[in-house]
């Protein structure tokens, strides 16, 4: 499952990339994306790991193994290591994406669909609260780092998302592009 999670970041990673390429050609002025996710990850908590698809998911007691603790991972050294690797390589990513859109003064605002999230995970998957928490940080964080470093504006944490998709429309009726040659 964390294959295919880094596949998705990649996907996700290129598309942006391309996306604020093709627009950076198509027009000046100021570009907005809009990009609706629940976040970006590349480290799943330890209850979520399961190389053997056949034995099913590890932390579900339904599984065909005994569950892993929801604790696991907790305090854990090498899983704290493994975590901050994790995040900087995301980081380390996502640069090439931050540097496209600034390049074709595309201003991308982040979305996240699911309103006030109290949790990343489901309670069946086993994940311990202070990970899950730790999760869910991350993912958001990740929305807001999107958006910080292309100008533009992250949505999360909210029911009412009216005023956020307005402040979008506002900000791009209120961007003028300055020029000057001697």
């Amino acid at each position: 499952t964390e294959v295919v999670e880094q596949i998705r970041n990649q996907v996700v990673m290129t598309a942006l990339r391309g996306l604020a390429t093709r627009l950076g050609g198509l027009r000046e002025g100021r570009k907005a994306i809009i990009y609706v996710s629940e976040g970006l990850t590349l480290l799943l908590p330890p209850q979520m790991r399961n190389m053997d698809a056949s034995r099913g998911r590890m932390g579900n007691p339904g599984g065909g193994i005994a569950p892993i603790s929801p604790m696991a991972g907790e305090n854990n050294p090498r899983e704290q290591t493994a975590a901050v690797f994790a995040e900087a390589d995301l980081y380390s990513q996502l640069r090439d994406v931050f540097t496209a859109a600034n390049r074709n003064n595309a201003a991308i605002y982040t979305l996240d669909p699911r309103g006030l999230a109290p949790f990343e995970y489901g309670i069946d998957e086993g994940v311990g609260p202070r990970q899950d928490a730790s999760a869910l940080r991350l993912t958001q964080d990740t929305l807001r780092s999107i958006a910080d470093e292309t100008d533009g504006r992250a949505i999360v944490n909210r029911n009412d998302l009216g005023p956020g998709l307005a402040q979008i429309g506002r900000d791009s009726s209120f961007y003028y592009l300055l020029g000057y040659n001697s």
